[in-house]
């Protein structure tokens, strides 16, 4: 019988010697290839939470703690004018260091210079979310409303509701409606504003059918007693220059409201009960004039259905097509130097 080399059976040993010798130091848990363990065994010095996984590259755009800060304030406001559990995709991609601050947010300029490229909505609304693809705020109760705003100071935004249309509001108070909204799209689609004020009693009456099918819960105090003979259809009723006189001769709501009622004795529209303000508190009522029998020319009113004080007025006009113009506030009157866009 042939015996093996001694050359041999010494590399032999040698081999084994060292595959038990790394067995031995391996770590426990320890899962390289050539291992079958059915459960991984954890050192005893764990922590019991693990912290969550960081991307070792780290944030695409890093924040300052100056810039965190700033953000972060800036969210904290926002909460509380749009709610604490609405969505803040901007800012809280901001806060992971996501968001290049070299790339300009949607501002009103921007906005109206697509709006006039294009016609097709679809196109704009399209165009618009380009600009600035993460919303400031996702809101809306029934509809989608996307907030846009320039800077931190939450006093200019737009507003793109339901991919349908958007609006531009400027505001000096939160607490109050805004001082200016526009039409950023659809844009105004003819400037006759005055066309579409009623001619005759049978107008009166076709609007009135209109506006009780679409509106059930609103009354109609003026005009159903111009339809009852009360009132005469001719009688001279509220103007905007009136209300102008009177705003800049008394800032008391209470001679504010005598003085209109002088005028024109009862509001076109009446819904009081129906409209809700969101950042109204207590609950407050609307009523609504239009001007010289126009409904392309309105004057809002809004009470606090407790007192029945004036808390604010607006002044609203629309093209032919139902498409609004703009919209001014005019009681109470607009703070001066509360930020960008202020007049």
């Amino acid at each position: 019988m042939k015996t093996k080399p001694v050359s041999f059976v010494l590399a032999l040993v040698l081999a084994l010697s060292f595959a038990f010798s790394a067995c031995a130091q391996r770590e426990p848990g320890d899962t390289t290839a050539g291992d079958s363990p059915t459960e991984a065994t954890v050192p005893e010095t764990a922590p019991a939470t693990e912290p969550p996984s960081v991307d070792p590259a780290g944030p695409s755009y890093p924040l300052t703690p100056e810039k965190r800060e700033e953000l972060e304030k800036e969210l904290e406001k926002a909460k509380i004018i749009y709610g604490e559990h609405k969505f803040f995709p901007y800012l809280q991609a901001a806060l992971r260091g996501e968001i290049d601050f070299s790339v300009p947010k949607l501002d009103l300029k921007t906005a109206s210079e697509i709006a006039r490229r294009y016609k097709d909505g679809e196109i704009v609304i399209s165009e618009l979310k380009k600009i600035q693809p993460l919303p400031d705020c996702i809101a809306g109760s029934g509809v989608k409303i996307l907030v846009y705003w320039p800077d931190a100071s939450l006093q200019e935004e737009i507003e793109i509701v339901d991919n349908r249309f958007a609006l531009y509001h400027r505001y000096d108070d939160r607490t109050l409606p805004p001082v200016l909204t526009l039409s950023v799209y659809p844009a105004s689609t003819s400037d006759a504003v005055g066309e579409t004020a009623l001619k005759n009693i049978d107008e009166l009456k076709a609007l009135m059918q209109e506006r009780t099918e679409n509106s059930p819960d609103t009354s109609y105090p003026y005009f159903e007693k111009v339809l009852s003979g009360e009132y005469d259809f001719s009688a001279r009723r509220l103007t905007l220059e009136d209300v102008k006189r009177i705003l800049e001769e008394t800032d008391d709501p209470a001679v504010i409201t005598e003085r209109i009622t002088e005028l024109q004795p009862e509001p076109d529209l009446d819904d009081l009960n129906a409209h809700f303000h969101p950042y109204s508190i207590p609950y407050t009522g609307k009523t609504t004039y239009f001007l010289n029998y126009n409904s392309s020319t309105q004057l809002y009113i809004d009470r606090d259905t407790k007192t029945g004080e004036i808390t604010w007025i607006k002044y609203a006009e629309w093209d032919i097509n139902g498409c609004m113009i703009h919209e001014t506030r005019l009681f109470p009157k607009e703070k001066t130097g509360n930020g960008p866009g202020t007049q």
